[in-house]
């Protein structure tokens, strides 16, 4: 899906024709509002510039369907179907994203907190039955677990990550950590 997002985006910003095409089209829309006129592409040395490519795609979802849908465009191949809409428009990790690569923040305290918090969201995703969601947002939602996991592995590792975090130990219990768990990390703050 991304390619053909990708894709569109260096056709339209290729060629002049489609650029004039496409900001014609913009500039008809009496619902947009900002200054923006062009798609971002997916750039591999770009943080995140495969979120923005999609977000682009959602804000210009009506101009990108006449353009993929006109045959005199020749961009049919760059055409999304209303499954790959639909998963475009089920994005949720902006924010997570935003906050974790700040520069000057986040500190442990935040980070750790924010990480159970995901983790808790995508496992509802994952074990969601009722909103009849793509197999493949279930498979996405289980590799995010698999990856958080292999960071909070780090926690056990480095007795700081709990310590930092200066909120109550009512927040552990919250998330659900066994009582043994929470015992523990009352034990490693005292000794710290």
């Amino acid at each position: 899906m991304t390619s053909r997002v990708s894709g569109l985006a260096y056709q339209i910003h290729d060629s002049i024709a489609l650029q004039e095409c496409f900001k014609q089209l913009i500039d008809k829309n009496p619902e947009y509002i900002s200054q923006k006129c062009f798609l971002s592409c997916c750039i591999l040395t770009w943080w995140n510039s495969d979120f923005a490519a999609l977000k682009d795609h959602l804000e210009f979802k009506k101009e990108i369907q006449i353009m993929t849908g006109a045959s005199t465009q020749k961009l049919g191949q760059y055409k999304l179907t209303n499954d790959q809409w639909e998963l475009v428009e089920n994005l949720i990790f902006d924010a997570p994203t935003k906050l974790f690569s700040q520069a000057l923040v986040p500190l442990i305290a935040g980070v750790v907190p924010l990480l159970f918090e995901l983790k808790l969201s995508l496992e509802a995703l994952h074990d969601d039955e009722e909103n009849k969601l793509s197999p493949v947002m279930h498979i996405a939602a289980q590799a995010a677990i698999l990856m958080i996991d292999k960071y909070t592995l780090f926690n056990e590792e480095c007795e700081i990550y709990y310590i930092a975090i200066d909120w109550k130990i009512e927040w552990f219990k919250i998330l659900g950590f066994s009582s043994p768990q929470i015992q523990k990390i009352k034990e490693m703050v005292i000794r710290e």
